[in-house]
């Protein structure tokens, strides 16, 4: 989508929405400032007093008097995580029966113990699902040759702290159009915003916005590619640039902040493709200020990109999966966006920006299922992770290797 052709449908957008659109607020690079107003002040009176040539003889000597220091008036600030996919396979399904407490089916939240303060904290936090969670009855529990997480998993992640969930992962069709529809309605009944597949066109343009602190953050979803045999159902895609391009324009009429989460269809390990690129930048052109993506594999790189307009859109290509059963060092690893999105009267900035490297870690027999904090992963739990020897190791090099050193969090190791 041109810019012209973007320009004229936010013209156009604004007449119908301008009661609440944000459109004021700019979307800025971490490391830039906000100018303080004394700055912006026009100065013509001081240089009027400051050059005129009229003598004034003081009646009385006087003397300055004592200010007080001029006190920064405090910003707005909300902060977000964002998390990569779910995959619950049978293994997990196993081990979170195995350790449910009398009267319950299942315990999945231990299994997020670890992580419990990075989610919870926040004040917004999103994950994909890429099982879906649909009925046993409609599609039956996760088995070897297919994955279907039980509805106590979405309670789980309600209780740990996630607010939005996109329910339109790598295997959304995996269970059917009914059984993605029973997804839909079993995070629906948790309360938690649901992204990515809808029930028909109305849901599907109802934009999710959550605001915190007189901040409001849009939620959007796409897929890679076109989605065949929905049954009614409604899922936004990339292959139609401009109808996407579209709605991300109308997120950021509505909005101070745009997320936008993808699921790759085309998952190539820690290389990002060029097909993945260029969606990113037409989706920053077109306003987005945070992309999240996600091919149920592994981590991918992430970067500040730059549209036209000079505006600066944080892309995070693949935050891989945050649970799921990994067989090698890379497949064991993901990670979590963690920000701060700090508003005042010039714009919005991105600030404290970091990719969180976890470690989903299980042992012998598939069991003891646990997300970790990657630099807080001990060698004696590596030694007991399901994937081979010297895994700490490898592990290291996956995250050095991958993520950019400006957004890992300090270590003191």
């Amino acid at each position: 989508m041109t810019k012209r052709l973007a320009a004229l449908f936010c013209v156009t957008s604004l007449l119908a929405f301008s009661a609440t659109s944000c459109g004021f607020l700019e979307m800025r690079d971490a490391t830039s400032e906000v100018r303080s107003r004394e700055e912006v002040t026009a100065p013509t009176l001081q240089q009027a007093e400051k050059y005129s040539e009229v003598e004034t003889e003081p009646e009385t000597e006087t003397i300055p008097a004592e200010t007080e220091p001029v006190q920064e008036e405090p910003k707005n600030s909300i902060s977000l995580s964002l998390a990569g996919g779910i995959i619950v396979d049978e293994a997990i399904c196993k081990d979170a029966a195995a350790r449910s407490a009398e009267g319950k089916e299942y315990s999945f939240l231990t299994m997020y113990s670890a992580i419990f303060p990075l989610v919870q904290n926040a004040d917004m936090s999103m994950v994909t699902l890429h099982s879906p969670a649909a009925d046993a009855e409609t599609f039956g529990l996760s088995e070897v040759t297919h994955t279907n997480m039980p509805s106590e998993s979405l309670y789980a992640l309600r209780d740990l702290g996630f607010d939005v969930i996109n329910v339109a992962g790598t295997k959304r069709f995996d269970c059917t159009a009914a059984g993605l529809q029973s997804t839909i309605e079993n995070v629906c009944e948790t309360g938690l915003y649901q992204i990515g597949a809808y029930r028909d066109d109305i849901d599907a343009g109802d934009v999710r916005v959550m605001e915190v602190n007189g901040i409001r953050v849009s939620f959007v979803a796409f897929t890679e590619n076109a989605n065949s045999d929905t049954n009614g159902l409604v899922l936004h895609d990339l292959s139609d640039e401009a109808a996407a391009a579209a709605l991300v324009t109308y997120a950021d009429l509505v909005s101070d902040v745009v997320v936008v989460s993808v699921t790759w269809d085309n998952g190539t390990g820690s290389a990002v493709r060029g097909e993945q690129k260029t969606a990113a930048q037409m989706l920053a052109e077109a306003g987005a200020d945070i992309i999240v993506g996600s091919d149920g594999s592994g981590l991918q790189t992430a970067e500040w990109l730059t549209a036209e307009d000079g505006t600066e859109t944080l892309v995070a290509y693949s935050l891989g999966s945050l649970l799921s059963t990994g067989t090698d060092a890379a497949s064991s690893l993901c990670g979590m966006l963690t920000l701060d999105v700090v508003a005042a009267e010039e714009g919005v900035a991105l600030e404290n920006v970091k990719v969180l490297p976890l470690v989903k870690h299980y042992e012998a027999g598939s069991t003891g299922y646990q997300v970790s904090e990657f630099f807080k992963y001990s060698p004696e739990n590596a030694e007991l992770q399901c994937v081979g020897e010297n895994v700490l190791k490898d592990m290291y090099t996956v995250v050095y290797s991958i993520i950019p050193e400006v957004f890992l969090p300090e270590t003191n190791g």
